[in-house]
């Protein structure tokens, strides 16, 4: 006499690493970081080499290079770029000419639309991310010049526009030497620059100082709504004083914007600390925290990163960024350090921070830092850079839905300093890499010594000892939460080769039916199935679990299968795995 049938319903659980949406116009002043110091903290010590192509810019020049980067993130578009490059001559091109300053925007329509971490577009099967080039589409949109005939407000002939900050569609642009034929002006800038949604460039204000301008930060003040200017430059040019100065408007496309002098911060009334960290920094950027330290606060808690690299080798990996705590109190003004990053922008070569740096907050409160070269010396003429971003991908552990894993040279890499090499794999670029092979991809064979990765709900990932996904592996499934191995030397006794994020076996609603044998049976040591059975193959699939099986798979470990009934109506045929030492009692309906 059969047993009753028995359904068993194993629902499939929901995914924690869920993929943004399209973002909404973003709110004056930008978006916000929730915990600034906290993500800055968790940088990622090793960046993500992008780039694009450099199309109709002018050719780079190692005097002639690039001062500063920021994104531009419009609702469904890909990402956008802007950076500013200097005309200028030094010593190391004396028989150049002097010329007027650029500004190049450039578009990365091979990039996702949801303003959140670009992911690198120099991916190549058979070459190292050195030798490929970002994808022909990835490439200067367009640039104008700082040559005096820029559309809108009067404005003068500039050969350096400096590190800037873009907020609320303006460029805040700081310029000093003056284009002429001696270049000996001591005059200085602040531009605003406006991008329209047509991305068409016009000067909303040209604001003239007696001294150069070359570094500048920019922060909306909620409070007041009016935007605050830190300046460098000049007699300041050292980076001992920022000079802070208030916008008499609160929209930064009045053309009867100016500005009024708030005060000075001076390096020499810091704390011991904050004198020791400080520098003269090529490029100083503001970020604003979500929360205000008061209720009864006239300025909103924000920050600046300063980047920079003090070494002459501008590619040797020594380049820093630090985060200090700007407050201000009436005429007082007070910063002080909070945290660094020593950052790793070679092998492979993403830029320097001596060339150009310049932060970012995505719509989902992302901070994000990027790097860039000091001129179009990437492969075939391209422009590389870096993208800087939380260790988990995100702070909140959630990549986007596709699952990550990255590999670290160091133990415990993401604490590395100075920091060693890591390697970031998407799911969506596998087909792009050779994660067959890691003596291929960036010569990562046997380098790992430690990893982190977040998969979803239903992905699965392996690492395997040999190539081509053979010898002994390790699997993990997805949860929709970061994991790490700080050390993969104590999970196993050889070194990782290569690696696989694949689909696991979706949940089921199975219907199970069998007849049930006289007296039971237990499953032997040796780990194949032993019982005598009347009729169809029993399966049993592991209640409220998702197994990491590329193909229909049950694997029961060490221990007691519960109680169960039934034979399979699946129509696939499956296998059975059991672990030594398991047993299975059958119960009689």
């Amino acid at each position: 006499m059969p047993s009753p049938t028995h359904i068993i319903h194993v629902a499939a659980a929901a995914a924690l690493c869920v993929a943004a949406g399209t973002a909404a116009q973003a709110p004056l002043g930008g978006y916000t970081v929730p915990d600034v110091v906290g993500q800055f903290s968790a940088f990622n010590p090793h960046g993500e080499p992008i780039g694009f192509r450099r199309g109709i810019a002018d050719d780079a020049l190692t005097c002639k290079h690039y001062q500063g980067v920021q994104r531009v993130h419009r609702q469904a578009t890909s990402p956008f770029f802007l950076v500013t490059r200097s005309g200028n001559k030094t010593a190391a091109c004396a028989f150049e000419d002097n010329d007027p300053g650029e500004l190049v925007l450039a578009y990365m329509p091979s990039r996702g639309q949801d303003g959140e971490r670009v992911r690198s577009n120099r991916l190549k099967i058979g070459a190292d991310f050195e030798d490929t080039e970002p994808p022909a589409n990835d490439k200067t949109f367009d640039h104008w010049h700082f040559n005096g005939s820029l559309p809108g407000a009067d404005n003068h002939a500039w050969s350096h526009p400096g590190g800037f900050q873009f907020l609320d569609d303006v460029l805040i642009v700081p310029l000093e030497a003056r284009h002429s034929d001696d270049m000996a002006s001591e005059e200085g800038a602040v531009q605003f620059l406006h991008l329209d949604e047509n991305f068409n460039l016009s000067v909303v204000k040209e604001i003239l100082f007696e001294k150069k301008v070359g570094v500048l930060g920019a922060v909306r003040n909620t409070v007041s709504g009016k935007y605050l200017l830190m300046l460098t430059g000049g007699e300041f040019d050292n980076g001992n004083e920022i000079e802070f100065y208030e916008t008499t408007t609160t929209s930064l496309t009045d053309p009867n914007i100016a500005l009024v002098y708030r005060g000075t911060w001076f390096r020499s009334v810091a704390d011991d600390t904050t004198d020791s960290k400080w520098r003269d920094w090529q490029v100083i950027n503001a970020v604003r925290q979500t929360n205000k330290p008061s209720a009864s606060a006239t300025q909103d808690e924000f920050f600046i990163i300063g980047t920079d690299n003090a070494t002459v080798g501008l590619t040797e990996g020594t380049d820093w960024a630090r985060l200090f705590k700007v407050s201000i109190s009436g005429p007082a003004i007070t910063i002080t350090y909070q945290a660094e990053k020593h950052m790793k922008l070679n092998s492979p070569k993403m830029g320097d921070f001596d060339a150009a740096g310049g932060t970012y907050v995505s719509p989902t409160g992302e901070l994000l830092l990027y790097s860039i070269t000091h001129d179009n010396d990437g492969p075939n003429g391209s422009i590389e850079m870096g993208e800087f971003r939380h260790r988990d991908v995100r702070r909140t552990s959630a990549s986007d839905g596709n699952g990550w894993v990255c590999l670290y040279d160091d133990t415990s890499g993401w604490w590395t300093t100075p920091p060693d090499r890591s390697l970031t794999l998407d799911w969506q670029d596998q087909g792009s890499e050779e994660w067959y092979d890691l003596t291929k991809l960036e010569g990562f064979n046997d380098k790992t010594s430690s990893l982190r990765w977040c998969l979803p709900v239903g992905r699965c990932l392996r690492i395997y000892a040999n190539t081509s996904f053979g010898g002994s592996y390790l699997e993990f499934a997805g949860d929709g939460t970061t994991h790490q191995i700080d050390d993969l030397a104590n999970e196993v006794s050889w070194e990782l080769s290569s690696v696989q994020i694949f689909n696991a076996l979706p949940g089921y609603t199975f219907t199970l039916t069998y007849f049930q044998p006289a007296g039971g049976c237990s499953l032997p040591g040796s780990g194949s199935w032993a019982c005598p059975w009347w009729g169809p193959l029993a399966v049993f699939y592991a209640l409220g679990s998702v197994q990491c099986y590329d193909s229909p798979t049950l694997r029961f470990t060490g221990g007691a299968l519960p109680e169960f009934i039934g034979t399979t109506t699946y129509s696939q045929p499956m296998t059975l795995m059991v672990e030594p030492g398991t047993t299975a009692t059958l119960g009689d309906g």
